[in-house]
C-alpha cells in the first residue's frame, strides 16, 4: 500500500469516529411525537428491501444508459 492510501484510509476512519463520538444523542421531543396525522410509529420507517430490487433497478439504469450512447452516436 502507497503512504498516500494508507494516510487517506486513515484520515477517513479519524473522521468517522470524530463524527460518532461528537454527534448529539438527545433527539428533539417534536421529532420523535406523533406526525401530522396524529399516528405514532408503530415499526422503523426503513423498510429492508430485497436484493433483486436493487439488482434490477442497476439493470435498469445500465441498460438505460447504452441505449442513450447508442442513440447519440450517428
Amino acid at each position: 500500500m502507497r503512504p498516500v492510501d494508507a494516510l487517506a484510509t486513515g484520515l477517513g476512519v479519524v473522521l468517522i469516529l470524530a463524527a460518532v463520538v461528537i454527534a448529539v444523542s438527545n433527539p428533539d421531543p417534536e421529532k420523535v411525537s406523533a406526525s401530522e396525522c396524529g399516528v405514532n410509529a408503530f415499526a422503523d420507517a426503513r423498510m429492508k428491501f430485497d436484493v433483486r430490487f436493487y439488482l434490477v433497478a442497476i439493470l435498469f439504469i445500465r441498460r438505460c444508459h447504452q441505449l442513450k450512447m447508442n442513440l447519440d452516436t450517428p
